[in-house]
């Protein structure tokens, strides 16, 4: 990350490939601690990709730990950055579809749940869009997870095991064979008194 023949100052160069690999793990196993210490991550705040990239993580991570305060700061900062890279552009975009699941995090966390699962499915029919349409890969992803994996893991956390199930399996016809998937749909299937399915 360091060698500027390699890593260019304005673009970050192919270490951005990399840091994009070990934020998308940091997020999908929540080690929140690791995303907020400085020392972790070698942040390119050089471009304005990578202070999106910044923000999301750190707005997640945030608000996972209950600083939600700060988290919706860097919601703001996301908002702002989305805004300015697409420029005239009124399509939704992929970067529409982040800066809705960090808010939609940020809400659930501020307690705003309606807001927050509103923001949440509006970024999980972005994604089917970008997929049915071919611009949405799993190798690599772009996201740690299926957005609807994200919402199932709310529904089910708030009882609601019909909807998660529901979630869970739509998350699974993207991203088949996912373990965090299949853990929900097992533990919500197990919480609605299926254990056949469960099993």
């Amino acid at each position: 990350p360091r060698d500027p023949e390699y890593n260019p100052a304005e673009t970050g160069g192919i270490s951005q490939e990399g840091l994009a690999a070990r934020v998308r793990a940091l997020i999908k196993f929540e080690r929140w601690d690791r995303i907020l210490d400085p020392k972790v991550i070698e942040w390119n705040d050089k471009d304005d990709l990578g202070k999106l990239r910044r923000a999301f993580a750190e707005a997640l991570a945030l608000s996972a730990t209950g600083k939600t305060f700060e988290a919706r700061e860097r919601v703001t900062n996301l908002r702002a950055g989305v805004e300015k890279l697409k420029g005239k552009e009124t399509a939704p975009s992929p970067l529409d579809m982040i800066a809705d699941i960090a808010d939609g995090m940020v809400s659930l966390a501020e307690g705003r749940l309606l807001e927050g699962q509103r923001k949440l499915l509006n970024a999980a029919d972005l994604e089917q869009k970008f997929r049915d349409q071919g611009q949405y890969e799993n190798d690599p992803p772009g996201l740690p997870w299926p957005v609807m994996r994200i919402l199932g893991d709310h529904y089910r956390k708030s009882g609601d095991n019909k909807l998660a199930i529901d979630c869970y399996q739509q998350a699974l016809k993207n991203e088949p064979n996912d373990g965090f998937s299949l853990s929900g749909l097992a533990l919500s299937h197990f919480a609605s008194g299926n254990r056949e399915q469960a099993t």
